[in-house]
């Protein structure tokens, strides 16, 4: 995948994204391929595709793999914010409705709309 850059535009100079968003396009990107190759292969739209993916019986390699990708994208986003330190644990967790989905675990959501929540004071305030 060729580097992304941002464009001159008002007289400024284009410049190299910062690693960690160059890192997060990377597997932004394979994640995106990976899913468009399984689409074609199974002739399935995203509906579909996503039922398997949240579906704890499906341990097709296809659809592991994407779910590593998923995962990697989370920790890859997390790092262009400075946050590497935590620990997801993605797996299969029930929603607020009780549908099982393939995300974080609970206290990690929780933990990242704290630090979210600190972010967006910060900005708020000016820091």
């Amino acid at each position: 995948m060729s580097e992304w850059r941002v464009e001159e535009g008002r007289g400024e100079r284009p410049f190299a994204l910062p690693a960690p968003f160059q890192r997060a396009a990377q597997v932004g990107g394979q994640y995106y391929e990976h899913r468009r190759q399984i689409m074609l292969a199974r002739q399935l739209g995203l509906t579909k595709t996503y039922n398997l993916f949240h579906d704890p019986a499906c341990e097709d390699a296809d659809i592991q793999r994407l779910r590593e990708l998923h995962a990697e994208t989370d920790r890859v986003i997390l790092a262009c914010y400075g946050c590497e330190d935590g620990d997801l644990r993605h797996d299969f967790y029930p929603n607020d409705r009780g549908q099982l989905r393939y995300t974080v675990s609970p206290e990690a959501r929780r933990e990242l709309l704290q630090r979210l929540l600190e972010m967006n004071v910060k900005l708020a305030e000016g820091k």
